[in-house]
């Protein structure tokens, strides 16, 4: 397919193009095969049946191919937005669009047939939305789009295309999510509009470092600032009345009552002219009840509802000429409560969402006897979905990037939830595909990809989980073109590691971003982070079994000893050792995650070191009691409580995981319906490695491990511990799983067998 797109100016940034075609015939099985950059939305008479792209490598852009279904349009509108900055969402390169228009295998239009039109609707100069994602979204409606989306004659510029480079087209097999709006609503408090007397100013880095390093509009360039347009409101709930949808200088919130990544929809009716804010979040900020800024803006009680937690600008503004408007947001934001803004007057008569999900995990059936246990899976399936639409990452909200670590979790749950792993392969083949990066080392992968790191930042830790997330891959899918793709750019990076190997081999300040996790663990990094080296060993055996490096299994194996020799202080490995008179020593420093550090990467087990892990499994975890250990740092969520589970699940301690994890995770999913990133709320409340949770909770209640694809064998444990129905897909059909009265029966799709496991096999 030939690439085209409107010549813009090489300095143009956050310009949406619109193109349009109206097919002269009913055409019997109408296709679109589709690419485009930076994000684009696929519209039949009006209504978005697809949101692109499918994200893939620097000069690489996967082929989507689009069904128009019973329906034939009368009218195919195609949005494409270009953002021209960096971050982590999307990779920074020009601006293009691929098509194709096939009726029964023959092409009827390319995209040279499509009419242009500039989108001036959509103010350019606004604010990003992230320091990791694009620009927010800023409106200036002087009458709807349904000319555009009719065929009709519209106001907007009228653009010639020219015939551009594009990138190199790519096939793509990940299932695309279906688009379907449902209604928001359930309003939880409505009101009327004061004045905030001390104005939250949102001044996040993504407003006030805007330069070289990250791409965007400075401040005071701005056409639009909604952020110190809503902190200058206050919130004041009225007593009574029923909310009708006409709102004059008002609000009404709105709870969704769980999270969901979403575009925004509205259908508004103004007579005059109006500003209509919609800001939005995962969860209500109770906790900033004592915050002065919220108590300025939410006097007499009002349900406080943020929109800069976690520094994103969570706000979609809307200034409408009077009119009738279909409003949809051009990118999906994550969000439970929902609050609409009116200032001036106008009639809400309706308020949707259309998410935008993995749509394979919902085969996936779970049902035991544990009403608490269901919760849990469901908030998992729940946060998996937002995680995995077209690459695993590590939230739909703030980043929407794809993160290594992350991934390796959140594969696993890939595996279970869709019988596959097409999402993790496109990730990794993402990888294998990406040039070197000019704000890089050479040797070294991006920590999340596809994204454009010109601040430079890099974390190797995350570079030695892609290996070990590499050898997971490799034993579920036995897909050797995958590791056989990526061979060169592992040796490159070991050799990159070894030039910081002290005389005991192990890393001494080893450059970059250097991240164990959430909590003081992050404190004790310099100069021999003793974390880092155990996951350094892990990473070897795992080089050493993808390729076949016996040196690599000796190298890793030396690391070992010398970490027990040197960081064990007869009862804990200590976090860090430092210099004394030119020798390493402990500094004494010890974390509960370093603990768990070392049972994942097999430094300790339970057999050389029974005391600690007593220790790790008594005293340390979620319900971790503040007296005991009160001077060794506790885990947070990610990631020291997920190798936590990792541990007890490889022990067999079940016992210990749902008397810990279920009240862990069951008051996360109550409030949201999804898991965290943290032990606590304020950062993302959808992360994709959480999803793992349902891996663990499928052996559990019901012993399944997983399936071997090469194989054709379906393993099942033992032992399972609940009772009620299960079904998981597999290559081919489903694995579906009934117990009663302690009885398992199981059924599998033709060609597969059933093996039956005592021993702990990790599958999945």
């Amino acid at each position: 397919m030939k690439a085209y797109f409107p010549k813009i100016d090489e300095n143009d940034k956050n310009v949406t193009v619109a193109f349009r075609y109206a097919p002269d015939k009913n055409h019997e099985n109408l296709e679109l095969r589709i690419s485009a950059s930076n994000a684009f939305g696929v519209f039949s008479d009006g209504k978005l049946i697809f949101r692109g792209p499918i994200r893939s490598a620097h000069g690489y852009s996967h082929v989507s191919n689009v069904e128009f279904r019973s329906v034939m349009p009368t009218c195919i509108v195609i949005e494409v937005a270009y953002y021209g900055i960096n971050g982590f969402a999307y990779v920074d390169e020009p601006p293009f669009l691929a098509a194709e228009l096939v009726a029964n295998g023959e092409i009827v239009a390319t995209a040279a047939d499509f009419e242009a039109f500039r989108l001036t609707d959509r103010v350019q100069k606004v604010p990003r939305y992230s320091f990791q994602r694009a620009f927010s979204e800023s409106y200036v409606m002087q009458n709807s789009r349904e000319a555009l989306y009719r065929g009709l004659p519209v106001r907007y510029p009228r653009l010639s295309l020219a015939e551009t480079e594009g990138n190199t087209l790519t096939p793509c097999d990940i299932s695309l999510p279906i688009l379907s709006p449902e209604p928001i609503n359930a309003v939880i408090e409505r009101g009327h509009l004061g004045v905030n007397p001390t104005p939250h100013l949102f001044r996040d880095r993504c407003i006030v470092n805007i330069g070289e390093k990250l791409k965007g509009y400075h401040f005071d360039a701005l056409e639009s600032f909604p952020p110190d347009e809503v902190a200058a409101l206050a919130f004041i709930p009225d007593k009574c009345g029923d909310y009708d949808g006409r709102l004059t200088d008002g609000y009404a919130l709105f709870d969704c009552c769980v999270n969901r990544t979403a575009f925004i929809g509205l259908i508004a009716e103004v007579e005059k002219s109006a500003t209509v804010y919609v800001i939005f979040d995962e969860i209500l900020w109770n906790e900033g009840a004592s915050d002065p800024e919220f108590a300025a803006s939410h006097p007499q009680g009002a349900l406080p509802l943020s929109f800069y937690r976690m520094e994103c600008c969570n706000i979609v503004k809307y200034d409408l000429s009077p009119g009738k408007y279909d409003l949809l947001s051009f990118e999906p934001y994550t969000f439970r409560y929902l609050k609409v803004i009116v200032k001036g007057s106008a009639t809400i008569s309706r308020v949707y969402r259309t998410p935008y999900e993995n749509p394979d995990a919902e085969r996936t059936v779970f049902n035991s006897s544990d009403a608490a246990i269901n919760e849990i899976f469901e908030a998992g399936k729940r946060t998996f979905v937002q995680n995995a639409a077209d690459v695993l990452t590590d939230c739909p909200s703030r980043e929407r990037a794809g993160w290594l670590c992350d991934s390796y979790f959140t594969a696993r749950a890939e595996r279970l939830l869709t019988g596959k792993n097409a999402v993790e392969r496109n990730l990794l083949d993402c990888y294998r595909l990406a040039p070197e990066s000019p704000f890089l080392p050479p040797e070294m992968p991006a920590m999340c990809y596809p994204a454009d790191h010109n601040d430079g930042v890099f974390i190797p830790n995350w570079a030695m989980f892609l290996i070990v997330e590499l050898k997971d891959y490799l034993r579920r899918t036995g897909d050797e073109t995958m590791t056989d793709g990526l061979r060169d750019k592992i040796a490159r990076l070991l050799d990159y590691f070894s030039r910081y190997e002290n005389e005991y081999g192990l890393l001494e300040n080893l450059p970059g971003w250097v991240f164990v996790e959430w909590s003081d663990c992050s404190k004790f990094l310099t100069p021999v982070n003793i974390p880092t080296n155990m996951l350094y060993a892990l990473a070897l055996e795992a080089a050493a079994d993808l390729y076949g490096d016996d040196s690599a299994k000796a190298k890793a194996e030396a690391i070992k000893n010398t970490i027990r020799a040197l960081a064990f202080d007869g009862e804990f490995f200590e976090d860090n050792l430092v210099r004394e008179n030119g020798k390493l020593v402990r500094a004494g420093n010890v974390t509960e995650t370093c603990q768990y550090y070392a049972f994942f990467t097999g430094v300790a087990n339970k057999a050389d070191y029974p005391a600690l892990f007593e220790t790790m499994l008594t005293s340390f975890g979620p319900l971790r009691s503040t007296d005991v250990y009160p001077n060794i740092p506790r885990s947070n969520a990610f990631i020291g409580n997920f190798l936590r589970l990792e541990t007890l699940d490889r022990y067999g301690e079940e016992e210990t995981i749902l008397r810990e994890f279920t009240p862990y995770f069951g008051r996360m999913s109550e409030r949201t319906g999804t898991l965290w990133e943290n032990n606590d709320p304020h950062a993302s409340c959808c992360h994709g490695f959480a999803s793992y949770i349902c891996v663990l909770y499928a052996k559990i209640a019901f012993g399944y491990l997983g399936f071997d694809e090469t194989y054709k064998t379906i393993i099942l444990r033992e032992n399972f511990r609940l009772s009620g129905s299960a079904r998981f897909p597999v290559p081919g059909g489903f694995v579906s799983i009934e117990i009663t009265n302690g009885t398992r029966a199981v059924s599998i799709p033709d060609g597969y067998e059933l093996k039956i496991v005592k021993k702990r096999t990790q599958a999945l």
